[in-house]
């Protein structure tokens, strides 16, 4: 009997031990690849195909990481693994302490993510924000200390995984804003979400805040809500309150009963302090007008998130669109707010109007099973054809003749491309470096230049006009606006003569016109109470539309608008020069091995199994589980 139950067990484990991309609850990087390894002090880097320089900076950023987060709270067990993959575009990490402490992040930069593209280097804030999550959830102390000391690293056993998920990505928000150059705590999104909240009358209670939330912003409510919330707890009561707390947190037999570790650690409830925020948060727009721009008509009420919209001449714009409980898809509007529905988009996308009738578009799809790539598609007379595949491109815009400019996305970079009405690629505009990033791009009104934003690797963000005829930096880009503070969704005025953009340098997202010359200075159009975002004007150029941010989330305006509108701010001086790149992030250097997953597919925790035995009576055993790192292998022993 006991042989056989033996065979039956190895039985078990050999038909599950080999089973490719075992089953999470995130995007798992391609487990078919041939991974390599990079050792350093605390981690184990595991890169994919062509990423062993993205490893390398991740590698020090995560080093970087670790000392600064050790000075802030109890360092983690053991050696971490980081699997850096580029597998789908778009921009994404997540962190679990078990069954080992293991970190993925995708290498595609946060192009378009509007919350995330305020960093210096997008590895370094990912890994700075994944890293959080293991320091945290990793550390058990008291009854949880020793049953991990029983059992092993058993689901189940990590305290601090019971916290609310605002409090377990609010945390990770405060650090990756606190300690990089970067970070959302510093970009202006967060607090126009709760600005606009609080002119609504809207901002949710701290139970309402949940990754599975109807309301606006949904899941994205615990990282906006939950990162302001501890930086102002943080701000009242200390930094170091923030470490004290996560380690109270840690030894407590009931570790939802957050509130006993908001008193010892930050000396007041979450349910007082939070309402003391809210307050706050009232206090400051109180008095402040509700329109961004004079006259200011809204065109769209469903709220929830909306895209740049683009105008059909005069009288109509084409935008995507969710409502939080349908399809994204694409949308048209007229003046006088009458929407119709076009078509499904499988992303909050934007719609480019072609000159002979049609849209442009780019979208994510799958291209493999493991893998999602974002091709250009045309929609023309209600039928859709896909004009690139696994081609990478997204923010696309087209010329009157059809030629498209399109931005191309690499692992932690992205080129500017030039592209015929086919797609087919005809040249590299401007190549990235790596850590460096090209977006946005549109055409100029008589087709010769290029608007775009550029990041180079630790310097300003830059509005830049390059000369599409030409790939020559110094004599062909002339920057028109440069700031360390975000800038973003660049468009022309219809006679070229100026550019519209948005700036967050006076701390909120506002439209500023500049001349396409560099010449004039800067002229601030805007006074939105909460942010407005994607400026476009008209085809005759009365009338500007955007993106303003409300309680119930995005909607489509228009208001009328005078040549000389706007305030003189700032000068444009210094915008005017070409700025040089900086030098790149820190490496870290030594050689890379073949993966092995023999690590961490190794049996991390046992649980006991008491059951009813077919013989009826009872039978006594243990249990476990097991995956590596990239997903190739799991098993199951009993």
């Amino acid at each position: 009997m006991r042989a056989r139950a033996v065979r039956r067990a190895l039985l078990v484990i050999a038909c599950v031990a080999d089973i490719a991309g075992a089953p999470v609850a995130h995007a798992q990087p391609a487990a078919y690849h041939a991974y390599t390894t990079l050792e350093t002090a605390h981690f184990h880097v595991h890169a994919g195909p062509g990423l062993e320089r993205e490893a390398r900076v991740a590698a020090a950023s995560a080093e970087r990481a670790y000392a600064l987060l050790s000075k802030e709270l109890v360092a983690p067990r053991g050696t971490i693994d980081l699997v850096v993959t580029d597998d789908a575009d778009y921009s994404n990490g997540y962190a679990t302490p078990y069954p080992s402490n293991r970190i993925v992040v995708f290498a595609t930069p946060p192009i378009e993510h509007e919350s995330l593209r305020l960093n210096e280097d997008w590895l370094q804030l990912v890994v700075t924000h994944e890293l959080t999550h293991i320091f945290h959830l990793d550390r058990a102390r008291g009854i949880w200390g020793f049953a991990q000391k029983v059992f092993g690293r058993a689901p189940g056993l990590f305290p601090n995984q019971y916290q609310p998920a605002w409090l377990i990505e609010g945390l990770a928000v405060y650090y990756e804003s606190r300690l990089t150059n970067g970070g959302r705590l510093k970009d202006a999104e967060h607090r126009d979400i709760a600005r606009a909240a609080a002119l609504d009358d809207a901002l949710p209670g701290l139970g309402a805040l949940s990754l599975s939330s109807p309301r606006f912003p949904g899941g994205s409510s615990v990282y906006a809500y939950g990162s302001l919330f501890v930086d102002y707890l943080a701000r009242t009561r200390g930094d170091s309150s923030v470490g004290k707390f996560v380690e109270e947190t840690s030894g407590q037999l009931l570790p939802f009963l957050i509130d006993r570790g908001s008193k010892s650690g930050f000396g007041v409830t979450f349910s007082d302090a939070y309402a003391e925020w809210r307050d706050s948060v009232r206090k400051s727009v109180a008095g402040v007008g509700r329109n961004p721009l004079p006259g200011w008509r809204e065109l769209t009420h469903a709220g929830y998130y909306v895209s740049g919209p683009r105008w059909l001449g005069d009288s109509a714009l084409l935008y995507s669109a969710s409502d939080g409980r349908s399809s994204l898809s694409a949308y048209r509007v007229d003046t006088l707010g009458n929407r119709t529905g076009i078509s499904r988009r499988n992303g909050l996308v934007e719609n480019v109007p072609l000159a002979e009738g049609g849209i442009l578009y780019a979208q994510p799809d799958y291209t493999s099973r493991s893998e999602v790539r974002s091709d250009l598609y045309l929609e023309r007379d209600g039928v859709v054809r896909r004009l690139t595949h696994g081609a990478r491109l997204i923010q696309p815009d087209a010329r009157r003749d059809g030629k498209i400019v399109a931005v191309r996305i690499g692992p932690n970079r992205s080129d500017l491309v030039l592209l015929s009405a086919e797609g087919a690629l005809e040249r590299v505009l401007r190549a990235a470096g790596p850590s460096e990033t090209w977006s946005e791009p549109r055409w100029s009104p008589e087709g010769a230049r290029v608007v775009t934003v550029h990041l180079a690797p630790g310097g300003p963000r830059t509005i830049e006009i390059v000369a599409a005829s030409s790939n020559d930096v110094v004599s062909a880009a002339r920057v028109v606006a440069s700031s360390d503070a975000l800038l973003s969704a660049p468009s022309w005025s219809p006679d070229g003569e100026s550019v519209l953009f948005v700036s967050e340098a006076n701390g909120l997202p506002q439209v500023v016109r500049t001349s396409s010359r560099g010449t004039g200075g800067e002229r601030q159009l805007s006074n939105a109470p909460a942010g407005l975002d994607n400026p476009q004007l008209s085809a005759t150029g009365r009338s500007i539309a955007a993106v303003v941010t409300r309680g119930d989330g995005y909607h489509v305006g228009i208001a009328p608008l005078s040549p000389d509108a706007g305030a003189r701010s700032t000068s444009s001086d210094s915008a005017r020069r070409i700025v040089a790149p900086q030098a790149e992030p820190a490496i870290v250097l030594g050689p890379f091995a073949p993966y092995s997953p023999w690590e961490s597919l190794s049996p991390k925790y046992w649980l006991p199994v008491i059951e009813p035995s077919p013989d009826g009576g009872t039978r006594f055993g243990a249990t476990t589980t097991g995956n590596d790192v990239i997903g190739r292998h799991a098993y199951a022993a009993f």
